[in-house]
């Protein structure tokens, strides 16, 4: 929209501003039809009166209100569902100061922080069941000293099998 203001009111008056006019409002139509089911009636409503703001040229402004008015009754828009997130590979996005942290004698409330920051600072939002899976297996591994560790319990031998 901001885009649209500078240049409908710097070509006004000019023999360019109808070509310009159609053509900033044949881009915002489009991208008011690819968010047609995810606009909120306030959303419209103010979008409307920015709209009517621009100077416009002849029924390019006709045109963006067919555009804005609300859906029929029947048919009710409801917000999408934001899409789940997949994180299993946070280990790889690491620094070394967070991973030296990370495997440090530090409490395990501290390491949880730490990997709930790393996963925000990434930008998850929404994670999928095994993100969340795989986020508690890493915390727990980690808080886990070197003799308590699961692999320290196994026979140091070599099995053998019979036939």
């Amino acid at each position: 929209m901001g885009v649209a203001r500078l240049l409908l009111c710097e070509q006004e008056g000019a023999s360019s501003h109808e070509h310009v006019s159609q053509t900033q409002a044949a881009a915002l139509c489009e991208l008011l039809q690819s968010c047609d089911g995810s606009l909120s009636a306030a959303d419209r409503a103010d979008l409307s009166q920015e709209v009517l703001t621009l100077k416009w040229h002849g029924a390019d402004l006709t045109r963006l209100q067919a555009h804005l008015k609300p859906p029929p009754s029947g048919r009710i828009t409801t917000p999408r569902r934001r899409s789940l997130q997949s994180y299993e590979a946070i280990v790889n996005y690491g620094t070394q100061a967070w991973w030296d942290f990370m495997m440090d004698d530090a409490p395990a409330q501290s390491k949880l922080d730490a990997l709930i920051r790393r996963a925000i600072l990434l930008g998850l939002r929404i994670p999928k069941e095994p993100t969340l899976k795989f986020m508690c297996s890493l915390w727990l591994l980690l808080q886990q000293s070197e003799q308590d560790s699961f692999a320290s319990r196994l026979p140091r031998s070599t099995p053998t099998f019979c036939m």
